[in-house]
């Protein structure tokens, strides 16, 4: 490949919500918040340098099948309401403690977006 040398139109889309492979043995609820690993995505656990993916916008069971047996489709972008560790703060890193729950101790955790708010039901998570 080489760089460019003129204009080109570059396809492109918006990326919002994508279709991915569900990882071997994994159940994914709609709502799950995802990590993935390997291009295939799982439920969040809390753990250390995982990449996070987006949250489900449908559910898979592919707790019998092999990676990729299953598609799901997920949302990349937005705030999506999660349950809270009893301290998580506005304006806060958040860090995943497992597919529903956030906090903002960073501490065995990997990043998940930033919480832009709170309410009486959980905290907002801007995971774009």
């Amino acid at each position: 490949m080489t760089a460019l040398t003129r204009n080109i139109s570059r396809d492109w889309r918006t990326g919002e919500v994508v279709t991915v492979p569900v990882a071997a043995s994994a159940h994914v609820r709609q709502g799950s918040l995802l990590e993935i690993d390997g291009g295939h995505v799982k439920p969040a656990v809390k753990a250390a340098n995982m990449v996070i993916f987006g949250v489900a916008i449908e559910s898979a069971d592919n707790s019998s099948g092999s990676a990729g047996d299953l598609k799901v489709a997920v949302r990349r972008r937005g705030a999506f309401r999660f349950e809270k560790d009893a301290t998580a703060a506005r304006g806060k890193e958040a860090y995943v403690v497992d597919d529903n729950t956030v906090t903002d101790k960073a501490a065995g955790a990997s990043k998940c977006g930033v919480i832009i708010d709170k309410d009486g039901d959980g905290v907002w998570v801007d995971i774009g």
